[in-house]
């Protein structure tokens, strides 16, 4: 039996400010899963061996059945690593999200839902990815120029679009299983409606579609080594046409290395300030060392102790920079799977007989022991689990982006349930009434929900505090 709308479609995204990845599976065959999920449900009773049991059979369903999408979200976990900007900008995100929580429990002023508003700055850095820059060729190079957002054209591009159209490439060459080439890749999207590729098309008629499929991997890499990446990104494009070697004839990683001398010339700004809006960033290159710096400045960050690991790998062996460019190769994936596992991987596995309190949370091995190092009695499996609270509640609060995703929660009969500020709250119990959520909510905003009005009061103790 197939699961029952509207859990019968599956979906996948990574959590931008915490490179946490979320995948909603629905099984291609679930005749052939039937019998270990229904073995597994036989020990419900013991939750630590049924969770086990159906970690093993959700792992094994998404890199089969789900494959290339797995690899698709893996590798935006693994930009949030590789890439220092993705680094700074997910932990922009991140902190204003537990700051607004921040502010909720110590401000005296009346607050509703659907009424809490961010400071100027810090929506613009949440936007940041969305921002719309306006791309011209004029005479053979790439051009910035304004643009109205009634007059958008195909040339035009995001962040995102960057983000994305990297990460098309890696998930064809995982599928390919080979290096590949320009044209089989424009074959493979063509096959694809979901696939990103306008920054492949505006590559590919400036310098060739094998050449584009070269060079866009190492471009994004190094525009995202920079606090600018869109103004990097042209720039280099730019730098790439008026030189003499092709990309496609030097290769990614040679291509790469030219592209990063370019980057620690041209790009000399101050470092970034990880705890300042995006709007107050000179551009400039952040080479490993400036990166370090960074890291070393947000150890609350969710990808800090990978971000490390990344760094001291590179330190002893430069080559592992590149490893993204190759994700087909055993050795590539042999240290991508050893260091690089998304901090937290969450999957729903859709089948009449489970329930979404069985959704899956499972911790990079590597992290589950691991002490938090602000506070050791923690461990990371503790710490990501409540950063991942936190900002799914903030982000509720002041933002309608977790309405657009399914509501974890069975209990329609809740009065907490129409708010939707529990929407992606995981804890779900057979009992509405026993729901750990208000308890929680409250300790960390220090206030109530008046379900009727939206208002949130603050709770105060015995002496008006």
């Amino acid at each position: 039996m197939q699961p029952s709308a509207p859990y019968s479609r599956p979906f996948s995204y990574v959590d931008t400010a915490c490179a946490f990845a979320y995948f909603n599976l629905v099984p291609t065959d679930l005749g052939r899963l039937r019998d270990e999920i229904e073995a597994a449900l036989q020990d419900r009773q013991n939750r630590e061996s049924f969770s086990r049991h159906l970690s093993q059979i959700a792992l094994k369903v998404l890199v089969t059945d789900f494959r290339g999408t797995y690899y698709h979200e893996w590798h935006h976990c693994l930009q949030a690593i590789f890439y220092p900007y993705y680094y700074l900008q997910s932990w922009r995100e991140l902190s204003i999200a537990l700051n607004i929580l921040a502010d909720l429990r110590h401000s005296s002023q009346t607050a509703t839902l659907g009424q809490i508003s961010l400071p100027p700055e810090s929506y613009e850095t949440i936007t940041h990815t969305s921002m719309v820059y306006g791309i011209e060729i004029e005479h053979g190079m790439l051009k910035l120029v304004p643009r109205e957002l009634a007059d958008l054209r195909p040339s035009d591009i995001t962040l995102t679009d960057l983000i994305e159209d990297a990460t098309s490439i890696f998930q064809f060459k995982v599928e390919n299983a080979s290096e590949g080439s320009g044209t089989a890749y424009r074959q493979w999207i063509r096959g694809r409606r979901s696939v990103y590729s306008n920054v492949f098309t505006l590559l590919s008629k400036l310098m060739g579609v094998d050449a584009a499929y070269v060079a866009l991997p190492p471009l994004v890499q190094l525009s995202f080594a920079t606090t600018g990446p869109v103004t990097a990104f042209l720039s280099l494009v730019n730098y790439t046409l008026r030189t003499h070697t092709p990309p496609e004839v030097l290769g990614c990683d040679l291509y790469y290395k030219a592209l990063r001398s370019r980057c620690a010339a041209t790009f000399t700004g101050k470092d970034p300030d990880p705890n300042s809006p995006t709007s107050s960033d000179e551009l400039t290159f952040m080479d490993l060392e400036t990166y370090r710096r960074l890291v070393a400045n947000t150890p609350n960050h969710t990808v800090y102790p990978l971000a490390l690991r990344y760094l001291d790998l590179v330190s002893t062996d430069p080559s592992v920079e590149n490893s993204l460019f190759h994700p087909y190769r055993p050795d590539v994936q042999t240290l991508l799977n050893e260091y690089f596992l998304p901090p937290i991987t969450v999957i729903r596995l859709y089948y009449e007989l489970l329930q979404a309190r069985d959704t899956l949370l499972i911790v990079n091995p590597w992290l589950v022991s691991q002490p938090w190092p602000q506070i050791p009695d923690i461990t990371y499996s503790d710490y990501l689990r409540e950063v991942m609270k936190r900002k799914d509640l903030a982000y509720s609060l002041f933002s309608d982006i977790n309405n657009y995703l399914e509501h974890n929660c069975h209990h329609a009969e809740c009065p907490y349930y129409p708010t939707n500020v529990c929407r992606r709250w995981s804890a779900v119990p057979k009992d509405w009434a026993q729901c750990p959520f208000p308890a929680w909510f409250a300790t960390i905003t220090g206030r109530s929900i008046d379900v009727t009005s939206g208002e949130l009061r603050r709770i105060t103790d015995r002496n008006g505090g």
